[in-house]
């Protein structure tokens, strides 16, 4: 029986990154605010300085109450618990179980594939289900940190025994991947941008396609819309771990 690696995350809902980004949104709004009030006083217009002052004390009020939310949340969920990775190959239902309820994402036209966001702990995880069966996971961090090695192995392990993987292996100029040639599966992550990719060997050369086309593909719309890689880059890391399962 396989025995599975987990990593230990924080507990953080949807609802926390929501506050989150509520109160990011406050903060901007209240410099925004505030540097109309200062051109307002440049200026001299004393009805401009009044309604700027009233806006940046309701907007003041604002940040706080969305920032005390935000504390509340993060002290509700601050608890930890293991994380196991789900594996390629899995259904929605399976994956849905595992990193609880994730939400559905319109990307490309392709009407046998459908994408689901996930946010488990600090991780934001893309995965491509096609025909139902997951083929595909980008995965990084919140705050763009670094996935670690212990994280990338627990990743890995998710679809498949370490024994089954090769590698690390040094990918230049600021890659590594493993390759699974037993299931025909490929990862790549990428400390430039701070994202890796899961996916079948079947699905990349898919992608491959798509892209030696012209076209977009489905990863590459991923990352276009979530702001994480560059699809060229991606690709290229890609290929250089096929070597190591002989494609």
């Amino acid at each position: 029986m396989q025995e599975y690696l987990s990593i230990t995350v924080s507990r953080k809902s949807s609802e926390s990154f929501a506050a989150e980004s509520r109160v990011a949104k406050a903060e901007d709004n209240l410099a925004s605010a505030y540097e109309q009030f200062l051109s307002a006083v440049d200026r001299g217009d004393d009805s401009a300085i009044l309604d700027a002052y009233k806006q940046v004390g309701e907007l003041t009020r604002e940040a706080v109450a969305f920032q005390q939310q935000s504390l509340a949340l993060q002290k509700l969920h601050q608890d930890e618990y293991f994380l196991q990775f789900a594996s390629i190959g899995s259904s929605v239902e399976q994956t849905d179980q595992i990193y609880g309820p994730g939400t559905d994402v319109e990307i490309g036209n392709n009407p046998g594939e459908m994408w689901r966001e996930y946010h488990v702990g600090d991780f934001i995880i893309g995965v491509s289900f096609l025909n139902g069966t997951s083929a595909a996971e980008i995965i990084s961090k919140a705050d763009k940190s670094e996935i670690n090695e212990s994280e990338m192995k627990a990743i890995i392990n998710g679809s498949g025994p370490l024994s089954q993987w090769k590698g690390p292996i040094t990918i230049q100029p600021d890659g590594v991947g493993y390759a699974n040639a037993e299931r025909q599966y490929i990862f790549a992550y990428s400390s430039g941008q701070r994202t890796a990719i899961l996916d079948t060997l079947s699905y990349f050369r898919q992608e491959q396609a798509l892209q030696a086309d012209g076209e977009e593909s489905q990863i590459d719309a991923w990352e276009r819309l979530n702001d994480t890689g560059n699809g060229t880059h991606r690709s290229i890391l890609e290929q250089d771990v096929t070597g190591a399962i002989g494609q």
